[in-house]
């Protein structure tokens, strides 16, 4: 719940993205550099591949790609810190609020805390986020974060490129365990049975 499905992104265009560029002063496009993904994640099995993939992409906008990588520990320390033009990078909610993606990742506090990696502030979709946060009727909050959808959509800080789905597979002889939502394994009630 909570998502917007009445936001849609375009296909595609490169006439007028090149049209677009030209408007901001980059007829000839420019360099950025892209950082990608150093280790295999639900959301991006392979961040070289897909960073190549975008270079790709981008190369058709005369947009010149340089793709970087660190140690993952580094990478994570110098994105919190937004010393990147590009980054991949993914979240995975714990627990399927709404607010665990919209509020975590694009809140102007959380750039501070080295988890907004866009350093996007946006004090409007703020005042919606603080105020969902706290309303305990689910419509209304669902309302809300809607209306932040639309707005960090329009500004676009990030593009969403993939959606991980997260599988458990057990033998007909486990019974009793069921999936959590919130990533906790619990065992006590599985039991096995010849």
């Amino acid at each position: 719940w909570g998502f917007n499905d009445k936001i849609k992104i375009d296909k595609p265009n490169i006439v007028k993205a090149k049209r677009l560029l030209k408007e901001a002063g980059y007829e000839n496009g420019f360099d950025i550099s892209l950082w990608t993904l150093p280790v295999s994640r639900p959301y991006n099995p392979n961040g070289k591949k897909m960073g190549e993939l975008m270079m790709e992409d981008l190369k058709k906008i005369n947009i010149n790609v340089k793709l970087v990588t660190y140690k993952w520990a580094t990478f994570l320390d110098k994105a919190s810190k937004g010393e990147h033009d590009l980054i991949q990078l993914g979240w995975s909610t714990p627990n399927g609020d709404p607010d665990s993606f919209l509020g975590m990742l694009l809140t102007c506090n959380t750039i501070k805390t080295g988890i907004n990696v866009s350093g996007w502030c946006n004090k409007n979709y703020d005042k919606l986020i603080n105020k969902a946060k706290v309303v305990l009727n689910q419509n209304l909050r669902e309302k809300l974060y809607k209306r932040a959808q639309k707005i960090s959509f329009d500004d676009a800080p990030m593009l969403p490129l993939a959606y991980a789905k997260i599988f458990r597979a057990t033998r007909k002889e486990v019974k009793g365990y069921s999936f959590n939502p919130l990533g906790i394994e619990r065992f006590e009630n599985v039991v096995l049975t010849k």
